[in-house]
């Protein structure tokens, strides 16, 4: 058995080539395209995803377990979210006959592969490479702004700066102190390897200023991360009209959103797609747990699921986005991400000699 711990699976991920990522973006599309085959009638089910459960304490403090299989592996996340502390859990992962294969370290592997999935939604847009994956060229095409300061804003940056031509890159957050931190942890370290990409932050603490400038930076920007658990739109629509009245499209992804009393953007920018149409996960899931979807009374018609956007964007190799409409993606984690990085993420390890075997476990 191999364990992966929290410093095991950083090392690794900081260090990925672009071979590696591209096993981790292919491995976790195709899974998307086998999970939506199974839609056709008649096919045979290879990918099985039970409702998430969960226990709660009379303590309060609530357990999450997610499994999933498919034809060649059994995963198993177990996350646990004590009142006012940090969450901890592992993702165990099994052969199909049941040997026990790996213990993972599941905020990192969360955080990681959260991440990968709105890449794999980019990847298919036109603000991706279209070449070999690489590190954005020194003088980058398009504005980023990632609302959110945690694991989750650092690796969506991260990989951004991988699968696209990044010109400048804006955090926003409420609480500047949060703010400071992601600038010295994680923007020093950027900026030595993306010279020409401009790094700034916008706080919402203690800044009159605060609504003019998220206006501004709004207006020009060309794909927006939103990655916060906010109750209300973190901007309104009216904020990504340019100020010059020209038309532009965007590719936003909503992943902090979880629960149904969560929202991060108003109807308008979720139904801003030309087809009308949101990019999701999982349908039966966001329908069930996404804020933003609830209270725009959204159905399935409204919704396609990621596999079948792979599937129809893979025949043309881009989806075509009309001057003013966007792509919008929202995610709520699914059970098969799991598993799928968790695989992807242990053959490396094991390639690298990374990790600590137990034998004979």
């Amino acid at each position: 058995m191999l364990v992966l711990r929290e410093r095991d699976i950083v090392s690794i991920l900081l260090t990925l080539s672009d071979e590696d990522l591209h096993r981790f973006h292919d491995d976790l599309s195709q899974s998307f395209i086998d999970a939506a085959t199974q839609d056709v009638p008649g096919s045979a089910a290879v990918i099985h995803m039970p409702a998430r459960t969960h226990i709660i304490s009379s303590s309060k403090i609530t357990t999450l377990i997610m499994p999933s299989s498919d034809e060649a592996n059994t995963a198993i996340k177990t996350v646990v979210l004590p009142p006012e502390k940090p969450s901890k859990g592992a993702i165990t992962l099994f052969s199909a006959d049941g040997d026990l294969l790996a213990l993972l370290n599941a905020a990192e592997t969360t955080s990681f592969r959260t991440a990968l999935t709105t890449m794999t939604m980019l990847s298919r847009t036109q603000w991706s490479l279209s070449a070999e994956l690489q590190p954005s060229p020194q003088s980058g095409n398009y504005n980023l702004v990632i609302f959110g300061s945690g694991r989750q804003a650092e690796w969506h940056l991260r990989l951004a700066l991988r699968f696209c031509s990044i010109k400048s890159v804006t955090i926003v957050n409420r609480t500047r102190a949060r703010l400071e931190k992601f600038a010295r942890d994680v923007f020093e370290d950027l900026r030595k390897t993306h010279p020409g990409v401009s790094f700034e932050v916008i706080s919402q603490e203690g800044r009159d200023d605060y609504e003019s400038r998220l206006h501004q930076t709004m207006s020009t920007t060309d794909i927006i991360f939103c990655l916060t658990p906010s109750t209300k739109p973190l901007f309104p629509s009216s904020y990504l009209t340019q100020q010059n009245g020209a038309a532009k499209s965007r590719f936003i992804s909503l992943i902090g959103s979880y629960k149904p009393h969560m929202q991060e953007v108003d109807k308008a920018t979720l139904f801003s797609a030309a087809d009308k149409r949101v990019i999701v996960d999982s349908a039966e899931a966001c329908l069930e747990e996404a804020g933003e979807l609830i209270r725009a009374n959204a159905d399935r018609a409204s919704l396609i699921e990621a596999g079948h956007f792979c599937m129809r964007i893979s025949k043309d190799g881009i989806a075509p986005v009309p001057p003013g409409t966007n792509v919008v993606f929202k995610c709520v984690g699914t059970a098969l991400m799991d598993l799928v990085v968790s695989r992807t993420l242990v053959g490396i390890s094991r390639d690298r000699h990374k990790g600590h075997n137990i034998p004979d476990f």
